[in-house]
């Protein structure tokens, strides 16, 4: 089903938005990486997994960062720099990348950060050997403590660069890939049952390394898929109502430019998802090197083209618009293979985008890994 309304792209320079980069302790930052995932609890932000090596790799096909450690730093502390969540006792995942995790609050606001699926090389001498994973752990973040938790139920298939996010006590699983296969279909998770279902598949292109974003609340709570890549990158943005089990390809959110892997997150909605900003920063785009053509080789197969785009996604009842912003401040390095989330600065809404991938210049890799932190400030 097709949804659309009026429909706006175009720049704005918003003086209220501003990028900064944070640096932490060189006793405590995190490595560089890729293919990692950041998410967020208040002030608080966590760091898992990732690709870390090595530089001459095809990127998602290399050797996963080798701790284990969930990295935490407090945004409103950020002298103390990076912290290492000592693990009191359980297993926690093996090291992975093209992962997914999320964090749910329990009945007594107990938070457990939920890590899904991913992959890592089967063999290490192999590194084009993957072995996809669809396990589930969570950790206790106060205690100290993983635990394997499996569940019950339509377990989703293994796959890695799919996405998880949270509603109430239950997380959606949505897409993701194995080999050559990608798919579009939506698993949810009852943190409480400890049950797993499958819910209706999208009409949508299988993918990875989409964004997925909650908005709304409750009853009215709805995920936003955007963009990704189904064997090329793509721009369409669909909206996936939960109470009715219904999608909609929203074609008046359709991003302005086509990419994969990028940070995004929902920075502001009111309960009903009728109102709401989703910002959006990097990723990988298409790479149509005009020189690379005329000299007959494939520029898809070259070295990747990346994005320093902030875009902010805007819905209210007068319609939607795409603002391609111009922060007051120089945004972060164009870069791909990344994550971010939203996270609470002085109770302020923040958008938080860690690592990535940038392109190599002269005497470098093709693809250099990042461990940059930058925070865009919205006043």
């Amino acid at each position: 089903q097709w949804l659309m309304v009026s429909r706006h792209i175009f720049k704005a320079r918003r003086e209220a938005m501003r990028w900064q980069t944070l640096v932490a302790r060189n006793d405590s930052a995190p490595c560089p990486r890729s293919s990692h995932q950041l998410t967020s609890l208040r002030s608080r932000i966590f760091l898992f997994g990732g690709e870390d090596g090595p530089e001459t790799s095809h990127f998602g096909y290399g050797t996963p960062v080798a701790s284990t450690a969930v990295g935490c730093l407090d945004l409103d502390q950020p002298d103390k720099g990076w912290e290492e969540i000592h693990v009191k006792s359980g297993k926690p995942p093996s090291p992975r990348l093209g992962h997914s995790q999320s964090i749910v609050l329990d009945g007594k606001n107990r938070p457990y950060l939920y890590v899904f699926g991913g992959r890592q090389p089967a063999v290490s001498a192999n590194l084009g050997n993957i072995r996809s994973l669809n396990d589930l752990y969570k950790f206790d973040i106060e205690a100290g403590i993983w635990e394997d938790t499996r569940g019950t139920g339509e377990i989703p298939s293994p796959r890695s660069y799919h996405q998880m996010v949270s509603v109430g006590h239950k997380l959606f699983v949505f897409a993701g890939m194995i080999d050559n296969k990608r798919y579009s279909d939506l698993y949810v998770f009852d943190t409480q049952q400890q049950h797993w279902s499958r819910l209706s598949s999208s009409p949508m292109e299988g993918r990875g390394g989409p964004g997925l974003c909650v908005i709304g609340d409750g009853q009215d709570a709805s995920l936003v898929v955007v963009a990704g890549f189904c064997g090329r990158q793509v721009a369409d943005v669909w909206q996936y109502r939960i109470a009715t089990d219904e999608w909609l390809r929203r074609a008046d959110w359709t991003l302005p430019v086509a990419r994969s892997i990028f940070a995004c997150c929902t920075l502001s909605s009111d309960p009903t998802g009728e109102t709401f900003e989703i910002c959006i920063f990097g990723g990988e785009l298409e790479n149509y090197d005009k020189e690379l053509i005329e000299q007959g080789q494939d520029p898809t197969l070259q070295s990747s083209l990346y994005s320093n785009e902030t875009l902010l996604l805007q819905f209210n009842s007068g319609g939607s618009s795409m603002h391609i912003v111009e922060p007051c401040s120089s945004p972060p390095s164009a870069r791909g293979w990344t994550s971010g989330c939203r996270v609470l600065v002085d109770n302020k809404p923040c958008f938080a985008v860690f690592g990535g991938v940038r392109r190599g210049g002269k005497g470098e890799p093709s693809g250099v890994r990042l461990g940059d932190l930058n925070i865009l400030h919205i006043q």
